[in-house]
């Protein structure tokens, strides 16, 4: 049984033994229903009994009693299917404050590091390298950043800021010698602007990594380049393309060759 199957197993079993107090009615009560349960608040049970049917089942793990431990229907594959499952599961170790990797998430202090936030600005602290949240699955980080660290003309705040909050992610390579660079992506936007807050930087960062999850994946993807044969089912999704024939988009490592000569590289 794989690490997905195990995974699963124990999603199809807390929902089996649990119904509305377990994870998956909660995952879909808060998600994909929510609007649909609060139009037909008396029928909140049937709907959400036949959303986590449906998603088991094109996940490949049936609910149906007689489906055994690691027992799949065959579905499963597919770009949109991959990544409902990433989240699925990214949701499942988030609940209990892990990672994939079986690490512990860092408790944020969020009062501390607003502290901090100030006293770094107060005293011109233009090279400040902090982070605050960092996301397991996909490296991609939330920093409390200098100015001086920024890209040329990319600083969002005022000239009375000398640190921002920034997330890090966009591995990219420079150069061959240079190998894999960051890009510095910040918090400037029309809803944000120049954030001055923790909470609302890690909600910021929270939310784009649910929501753009698969754009950050993709980033590591065309780095790793063709899945190697053997590779472990639960590290897939770094790589593009797979050996057992899932349909994912895929950039391969002829194409990449083929750019860079493009561009002179």
């Amino acid at each position: 049984m794989t690490l997905r199957d195990e995974i699963f197993e124990e999603i199809r079993n807390d929902y089996r033994i649990n119904g509305k107090d377990s994870f998956l009615y909660r995952y879909l009560r808060k998600g994909k229903m929510k609007e649909k349960c609060e139009e037909e608040p008396a029928k909140e049970g049937t709907l959400i009994h036949k959303s986590a049917t449906d998603l088991m089942y094109n996940l490949g793990y049936p609910l149906a009693k007689k489906s055994s431990a690691g027992q799949r229907n065959g579905a499963g594959s597919g770009t949109r299917t991959h990544n409902t499952a990433l989240d699925l599961i990214d949701a499942w170790y988030a609940e209990r404050g892990e990672f994939l990797t079986g690490g512990s998430r860092r408790k944020i202090n969020e009062k501390e590091l607003q502290d901090l936030f100030v006293v770094l600005n107060r005293n011109r602290k233009s090279k400040a390298f902090v982070p605050v949240e960092i996301d397991g699955l996909t490296g991609a980080g939330l920093y409390i950043l200098g100015r001086d660290l920024y890209p040329e003309n990319t600083f969002p705040y005022d000239g009375n800021h000398y640190c921002g909050f920034c997330i890090i992610s966009d591995w990219i390579y420079a150069t061959k010698e240079e190998g894999i660079t960051l890009n510095y992506g910040n918090l400037f936007n029309q809803s944000l602007g120049a954030c001055e807050n923790v909470h609302d930087a890690v909600v910021f960062f929270e939310t784009s990594l649910k929501e753009d999850k698969a754009d950050y994946l993709y980033e590591i993807q065309n780095l790793n380049g063709d899945m190697p044969k053997g590779c472990p089912e639960s590290q897939r999704f770094y790589f593009t393309g797979s050996d057992d024939g899932d349909d994912f988009d895929r950039i391969t490592d002829e194409d990449r060759r083929e750019a860079m000569e493009d561009f002179g590289c």
